[in-house]
């Protein structure tokens, strides 16, 4: 299994690179549009890397990040998801995003995958909402996701749920609940009583 590559690109399309590494060997890798955007002809890398064999065929993947490819091989898990639909997942969406989207049930953001339309992304999200959590961030910007244990996903959600009854909206009360979670909080009313503490109300 060859699951890094290090060398000079050699060639680039949308899809696609060529790597050329010190021994003379040129490795053709299938990439996600937001690295092929990232990589220039003669710049010298190291990329993660995943191999798919078939009958017909043997495709090495490339990936930005160990992370991606970690979600990259969670979404091929899902039943009737390939290479091609995980690939332009990670592609279209970085890896915070699409974790979060998932945790949360966003199913709007999944649908924005390429060739992903609402029964594909409601199974995503089914089959995939107790393998990440979303993010807890310290500010307002989302980190990456996360691997988890069941039920972290919904003690998030009902969190939000129960901010957003408290009067916060939903912007206020996902940003909130995740700096709670940062903060150490990881149940329903730990995550809410944070949350109120920092905003000064106990």
């Amino acid at each position: 299994m060859i699951s890094l590559v290090s060398g000079t690109v050699h060639s680039l399309t949308q899809d696609r690179a060529t790597i050329l590494t010190s021994g003379g060997v040129g490795y053709e890798l299938s990439i996600p549009a937001s690295l092929a955007t990232s990589l220039k002809v003669d710049q010298t890398v190291s990329i993660q890397t995943w191999m798919g064999v078939k009958e017909d065929a043997i495709t090495l993947y490339g990936f930005s990040s160990s992370e991606e490819k970690a979600l990259f091989l969670l979404l091929m898990k899902v039943s009737g998801i390939g290479a091609k639909i995980a690939l332009a997942a990670v592609g279209t969406l970085n890896t915070q995003q699409l974790g979060n989207a998932i945790a949360m049930g966003d199913i709007a953001t999944i649908q924005r995958i390429p060739g992903v339309g609402k029964k594909v992304a409601e199974k995503i999200a089914l089959e995939l909402k107790d393998k990440v959590t979303p993010a807890a961030a310290t500010s307002s910007a989302p980190q990456a996701f996360t691997g988890t244990t069941s039920g972290t996903p919904s003690v998030f959600a009902d969190a939000v749920q129960g901010l957003i009854a408290l009067g916060l909206r939903r912007e206020e009360a996902d940003s909130a609940a995740r700096r709670a979670m940062a903060a150490g909080a990881d149940s329903e009313t730990s995550i809410i009583r944070e949350v109120l503490r920092q905003r000064g109300h106990q």
